[in-house]
């Protein structure tokens, strides 16, 4: 175990008054009756009741045996029959860039239709001065809308007015007006590098559309002035963000960092920690954004922050998700990939250091090819300081081999798969074709290799529904209803359950206190709105949570628990 966890559990548990059966000797604070909960524990027991005392389980046992132990002052919620699960845990989600361009950006994320998402452009426009930039970055995708198709220019533009205005849809366009352009200088392809390009009318020009990959596209909206906030602004934005994870069932995020943020940027996350005012649980890695100077980077930003620094509402949790700029693969999938000159012996020199001082590691490698590199990296570093218990994994990896797989689980590695393909299937199998897309990812494969699989959304590029996502994990159908991964990959209901829950908690190296519902773990959990195990699986996307709990406290109730303070 986590040496600091195993401390704050030793703690914990020695303020209780309870028995591993359940014969506690003072009343719960709280009960919850008449329930059908799914503990994932390592039988996958059922029970019908539990019992919290403070922020942990105190009991679970049949709806009698549990309200046995209530007094007077015992608040005792019957479910009424409902679904119980353990909190579900995204472990790669960029919750808190998201949650700071809360704020800021115009959301598309669950427009129905065009019409819907211009109407959003359009109220945006007429709220803020003219000088205030519109952007939407990612999270949206023709599939959402009724009508799937992309907004034309000039629908954009006409309802952005004399707003500078840049629409990116997913990593591969871009509507950018003229003011836009002008603000950022942009007038030829050499001024959208490394691979941009302007489309143009017959006339030569620019139609506002703008293509390029990842690099270029996150170049670009790097540079996009952002509306500057205060710590308080920040930290309520986050906030309203992570109020809408939690109507899900979600009690923790993993966030990675990724583009185009730094250590500043988590002051917001910091404030909201420091008044405790977090709704969720929130490990976070650091990454450098300095192409060339990574390794110095990680050392100055965590001269004073050892692994898992923190409490079981905020802690750090290594580094991830782009260890080194020289060794990123792309965004999706290929089948050749060379790093650049030097990387191999600088990725040597930057793990090396992570190894020796037992940092937790998360890397982005979306290709078996590039896997194989890093592992040949990995091999070599374990076999002078071994990494075996550090959980280092891979991230959005949807091509591995069986080969790669086996030298994962050799290396205690873990697998952290997201449903990024829910949008991009169908490109993937234009890029790699159909026959290596029903491995896409391969699920069932890693399970079976004994190696723990995490879920995630990777939002703001997937949807941030974690149902969505399980839906996904559980039939491989992308948002259009078409099948891509064969159904030999495709994992249990309650392997996916595991996979959103224990197993992203082993991420963290929280399992020990959260991800299962089982006597002595914080009370993280969900009363779902539908009966996850029955059903149709096509229902399982509109699946939300009526009372969300993290640690015994509501932090989100509806429906006929909407009078439960919060």
């Amino acid at each position: 175990m986590n040496p600091i966890l195993e401390v704050g559990l030793s703690l914990a548990l020695a303020s209780f008054f309870f028995s591993i059966g359940n014969a506690q000797t003072r009343a719960p604070d709280v009960i919850l009756t008449n329930a059908r909960i799914l503990t994932v524990d390592e039988a996958d027991n059922e029970f019908s009741a539990l019992a919290i005392n403070g922020e942990r389980i105190s009991a679970l046992g049949s709806s009698a045996e549990i309200q046995s132990f209530a007094d007077a002052d015992t608040e005792v919620i019957d479910v009424g029959g409902r679904t119980i699960v353990p909190g579900l845990i995204d472990s790669h989600i960029h919750a808190i860039r998201a949650g700071v361009d809360t704020a800021r950006q115009v959301n598309w994320y669950d427009a129905a239709s065009v019409e819907h998402a211009i109407q959003r452009l359009q109220e945006a426009a007429d709220e803020l001065s003219d000088d205030i930039w519109l952007y939407v970055v990612g999270a949206w995708n023709i599939s959402q809308f009724a009508d799937p198709r992309l907004p034309t220019p000039e629908e954009i533009f006409q309802a952005a007015g004399e707003h500078p205005v840049y629409i990116q849809h997913m990593r591969e366009i871009a509507f950018i007006n003229e003011a836009a352009m002008s603000e950022l200088g942009i007038a030829t392809d050499a001024d959208v590098p490394p691979s941009g390009r302007i489309e143009r009318h017959a006339d030569g020009t620019p139609t506002g559309r703008v293509f390029g990959d990842r690099a270029t596209l996150e170049a670009i909206s790097a540079q996009i002035p952002k509306r500057p906030l205060t710590v308080e602004e920040e930290a309520a934005s986050i906030k309203t963000f992570l109020d809408v994870l939690v109507r899900y069932g979600m009690t923790g995020v993993g966030d990675p960092m990724g583009g185009a943020f730094y250590p500043e940027d988590l002051r917001g996350l910091f404030h909201l920690w420091r008044q405790n005012e977090l709704p969720i649980r929130v490990a976070y890695r650091m990454m450098s954004q300095n192409r060339g100077r990574e390794l110095e980077d990680q050392q100055q930003h965590t001269a004073l922050l050892p692994q898992s620094l923190g409490d079981n509402m905020l802690k750090f949790n290594g580094f991830g998700e782009v260890l080194l700029w020289d060794m990123y693969d792309g965004a999706m999938s290929v089948l050749e990939f060379e790093p650049k000159p030097g990387a191999i012996a600088r990725f040597t020199e930057m793990a090396t250091w992570m190894a020796e001082n037992e940092y937790a590691a998360e890397m982005h490698v979306a290709s078996d090819v590039a896997a194989r590199e890093v592992l040949d990296v990995l091999e070599d570093i374990d076999s002078r300081h071994s990494i075996t218990e550090l959980r280092w994994s891979f991230v959005h990896l949807e091509n591995g081999s069986p080969e790669t797989l086996a030298r994962m689980k050799e290396l205690g590695m873990g697998y952290g798969i997201q449903d990024r393909l829910y949008f991009a299937g169908e490109q993937w199998v234009r890029n790699l074709g159909a026959e290596r897309a029903r491995r896409a990812p391969p699920i069932r494969s890693a399970l079976d290799a004994g190696i723990v699989v995490a879920g995630g959304t990777d939002f703001p590029l997937s949807p941030y529904n974690p149902w969505v996502s399980i839906q996904w994990f559980i039939d491989g159908k992308t948002q259009s209803g078409v099948s891509i991964r064969g159904a030999e990959e495709n994992p249990t209901r309650l392997e996916a359950l595991r996979i959103y829950s224990f197993n992203s908690a082993w991420m963290s190296f929280d399992d020990d206190e959260r991800g299962s519902l089982e006597v002595g773990k914080l009370a993280d959990l969900a009363v779902l709105s539908a009966d996850y195990l029955d059903v149709p699986t096509e229902e399982i996307s509109d699946i939300e949570s009526l009372l969300t709990m993290v640690g015994g406290r509501v932090v989100h109730s509806a429906g006929p628990f909407s009078g439960y303070a919060q």
